[in-house]
């Protein structure tokens, strides 16, 4: 009976031993203590937060194999290891952190070791065993308020939807209510280096990265896949593409002068590389995850969200921007003007997009060549084939407008729906002049039809992001007017050539790149 009583333990203990052993904190402790005793850094509490940020990212069972450094096991047992750990107080850290694990057992035991190193960052002092025990269960005492956590009082975002919807984000608890945007902060300075994201998905994140451009002021936008030529969709080991990490460098060193920071897109499958970016470009101010999978990344002192690409657009663009909107330079009102599309209170311009076609031009022959080659393109968007000549020349481009508004949440406007020709500027002003206050873009197909309007559109509404004009093996028209048009586009810089003789899927993913390039 005396044997019994000595051998069990009371269900206290027995519940903090089966915390710490389902959670492998003492493998993660071991493995803690091997890679700083193989390394030992300077900013040893550094490390210690380098490798829980791999951890997570990884994902990883083996502990010991993910954190780890790669010298030889044999200099654990060095004197000067040992003296390391003796003189940096390491072990005195992981008792505190070991005994509050105990005490509060809290859900999220890596957050709640970040919380902890957080506490002693400029701690000079020796860390007391009961350092992190508090009163509070599950929680340390409350740091002070940070950029990253202050309160904010925030403005309802323009929806494109009539009905909002609620939707829940894989961070928080409770539905979202009302997506808001977080306020523009006009007193942002311009740091030194400029500011670097990381938005990965394993779906196509086109659409937020255009949402994101369009609220910043000055930043690019480089895709991994396009950059290093890469391509995701297909079998692919992607530690043997080293190359990858060079060419997003010379991009940035590239547009380094005329940008204020990236927004660098990837699959998702590159979290798994995030301690290679960060060793490659110096640093990542942000990264974002678009997953529904739950990948324990939401602890804000890791400066990694994860969002689920499921919600709603709106939320996902809200949660997205709380992020952003802390490491990028937003617009900041220019020079007031008579343009309608001047920025707005929050400092952004509203992006339009004008698309011409060659084909648009008068065709009178009944079997002109431009027309039949034009009939298998226009398959692709289902076109009926009784259509007369105007319509077979107006099909494509029309389409494609429709596409591209759609993907881009902007509004569409075909400028030859307007019935009364010598009204039909005016018709457009009024339409743009009505939906202005809820319309994020605006794709326009058929305009300009001559250089005069296109001039009174910049006097009058203002400016254009982008001229997408299709063609055939010359880029160049039979018509001077059109050909001016263009060439003052390709000299702003904001003309896309689209040939006209490819089919539609082929272009589309290219032709929205150099969209986002240019809005």
């Amino acid at each position: 009976m005396t044997s019994a009583l000595k051998t069990s333990e009371d269900p206290v203990t027995e519940r903090k031993k089966l915390y710490i052993t389902e959670r492998q904190i003492p493998a993660l402790f071991e493995a803690l203590i091997a890679g700083l005793m193989n390394n030992e850094p300077d900013d040893h509490l550094d490390f210690i937060i380098e490798s829980l940020n791999e951890l997570i990212l990884c994902n990883s069972v083996n502990l010991v194999r993910t954190i780890m450094a790669s010298k030889p096991h044999g200099i654990y047992n060095n004197q000067n290891a040992v003296n390391y750990i003796n003189k940096k107080g390491i072990d005195e850290l992981f008792e505190a952190i070991m005994t509050a694990l105990m005490v509060h057992k809290p859900d999220d035991h890596i957050a709640f070791i970040r919380e902890c190193l957080d506490k002693v960052q400029n701690n000079p002092h020796r860390v007391r065993w009961d350092l992190f025990v508090t009163n509070n269960k599950g929680a340390l005492p409350s740091r002070p308020p940070t950029l990253r956590n202050r309160q904010k009082i925030l403005p309802p975002m323009r929806s494109t939807n009539s009905t909002p919807r609620t939707s829940q984000s894989l961070d928080r608890k409770a539905p979202v209510k009302a997506p808001t945007l977080p306020p523009i902060d006009h007193n942002k300075r311009l740091s030194q280096n400029l500011p670097l994201l990381l938005l990965l998905s394993s779906s196509n994140s086109t659409k937020l990265c255009a949402r994101l451009l369009e609220r910043y002021n000055q930043v690019s936008f480089l895709s991994i896949e396009d950059i290093a030529n890469i391509d995701y969709d297909s079998p692919l080991d992607l530690s043997k593409q080293e190359h990858r990490y060079q060419c997003i460098q010379n991009a940035i060193e590239q547009y380094r002068s005329t940008s204020h920071g990236f927004i660098i897109a990837g699959h998702l499958d590159e979290k798994h590389f995030y301690r290679k970016w960060l060793e490659k470009l110096g640093r990542i101010d942000a990264m974002i995850i678009l997953s529904s999978d739950r990948l324990n990344v939401a602890n804000r002192n890791l400066n990694i969200t994860q969002i689920n690409p499921n919600n709603d657009f709106d939320v996902i663009l809200a949660e997205a921007a709380r992020v952003t909107d802390e490491i990028f330079p937003l617009n900041i009102s220019k020079t007031k003007s008579s343009e309608l599309t001047q920025p707005t209170s929050n400092g952004q311009r509203v992006p339009i997009i004008f698309c011409i076609d060659n084909y648009q031009l008068p065709v009178k022959e009944a079997k002109h060549p431009r027309i039949s080659a034009r009939l298998s393109l226009d398959a692709e968007f289902e076109n009926i084939e009784d259509e007369n000549e105007e319509e077979i020349n107006n099909s494509f481009v029309h389409a494609l407008a429709e596409q591209i508004a759609e993907d881009f949440s902007y509004k569409s406007i075909h400028y030859t729906d307007f019935k009364q020709s010598f009204l039909r500027f005016d018709q457009l002003k009024t339409t743009m002049i009505d939906s202005m206050s809820t319309c994020t873009g605006y794709v326009i197909d058929g305009f300009p039809t001559s250089s005069d309007e296109l001039r009174k559109f910049q006097t009058e509404i203002g400016p254009c992001s982008a001229l997408i004009y299709i063609g055939e093996e010359q880029p160049e028209t039979n018509n001077e007017e059109f050909n001016a048009i263009i060439d003052k586009f390709k000299a702003e810089n904001k003309a896309i050539y689209v040939d006209g003789r490819v089919e539609v899927d082929e272009i589309y993913e290219d032709l929205k790149k150099d969209i986002l390039k240019r809005i």
